[in-house]
């Protein structure tokens, strides 16, 4: 049976207008000047404009456009049609993969001369229901983590039946995906607003079932929203919820939402999974602390030991290798420098 190489990657979602290209923009060119040979792929239906050149494209097998004109739908409905078409079309996704992955390891080599180990970008659409409830994306999802199980156990089949694999034989894929879920910071103005963005996070998390770390996005402009309430490892160490609940008025009309909040902060305690890495896409620390989270999340630190030290460098000068104790003071300094 041939090896089987691990791909990593990261599976991008988020409310839409929280940066998630951006995200991935940025988030590519970190990664190719570490030495990552990065695969793009656009799995939004309503993003023609990309930043980025995408290795795959879902415009290439259906725009959201056309759906909208040939199925008479609004763009919500337009959005989750497409990725149910996605989902019945899996094999035009997994053969553009196994297609870049191909190339990649065939022609790209690291510093030491071996083959450069694959990285995949995957931008979703900011449609909330495809991450909390509708089931296409995670059978999407389902599907391609299961890619590594199915091949090798053609390939045994092959094996045991001493027969040759075919010209359509697919390559084994291990593919291991972090979901990075990016929420903006401005949702921390209004208490009930990050309750809801905690809860709807907690969802997630249990609706996908994979690896997943939450970003709290555009933290340079979070103290224009959040003046007066609390610092920013408040918001990102989900700290005692019941503090946000205590900031809504007592005003008798709120009364019942705001025992609804309470009731929901407590949910939310009581599972205690959620937590926010904050992010500054022109702070290149504060991109690189994402995409460390995501390396233990996914696995891929321990794939390479000495691109982690040279992630290291970047934190010297923070004193902390881990950039825990000063992420939250460095980025409050600089905002009023």
């Amino acid at each position: 049976m041939n090896n089987i190489n691990p791909v990593f990657g990261q599976l991008v979602i988020g409310p839409a207008g929280s940066g998630k290209t951006t995200y991935c923009d940025v988030m590519a060119k970190y990664l190719r000047q570490l030495g990552r040979s990065v695969i793009l792929i656009n799995i939004d239906p309503a993003n023609d404009v990309l930043p980025y050149e995408a290795t795959i494209d879902i415009s290439k097998l259906i725009t959201l456009s056309d759906v909208m004109e040939t199925m008479s739908l609004g763009p919500n409905g337009g959005l989750l049609y497409c990725i149910d078409y996605l989902n019945s079309n899996f094999d035009w996704l997994r053969d553009g993969l196994q297609k870049a992955i191909d190339a990649i390891e065939s022609g790209d080599k690291d510093s030491s001369g071996k083959p450069s180990i694959p990285y995949i970008l995957v931008d979703s659409p900011g449609q909330i229901e495809l991450y909390t409830n509708h089931s296409s994306l995670k059978n999407v999802l389902t599907k391609l983590n299961s890619l590594s199980k199915q091949l090798t156990i053609n390939s045994s089949d092959v094996a045991t039946n001493g027969g040759s694999a075919s010209s359509d034989h697919q390559k084994i894929i291990d593919l291991r995906l972090v979901c990075v879920n990016i929420v903006d910071s401005h949702y921390c103005n209004d208490p009930s607003k990050f309750i809801s963005v905690a809860l709807n996070c907690l969802n997630t998390m249990i609706h996908l079932e994979m690896p997943h770390i939450n970003v709290l996005s555009k933290v340079d402009i979070i103290q224009k929203y959040a003046k007066s309430d609390f610092g920013l490892d408040f918001y990102c160490e989900v700290l005692d919820l019941n503090y946000l609940v205590d900031k809504i008025s007592d005003d008798p009309f709120l009364a019942k939402f705001k025992k609804l909040t309470k009731g929901l902060a407590g949910i939310i305690e009581d599972y205690s999974l959620i937590s926010f890495i904050p992010l500054d896409v022109n702070n290149a620390k504060t991109v690189l602390n994402v995409l460390k989270g995501c390396d233990r999340a996914n696995g891929f630190y321990l794939s390479d030991l000495d691109e982690e030290q040279l992630i290291q460098k970047y934190f010297r000068d923070s004193g902390s290798a881990n950039f825990e104790s000063s992420k939250y003071d460095e980025l409050l300094d600089n905002l009023h420098e």
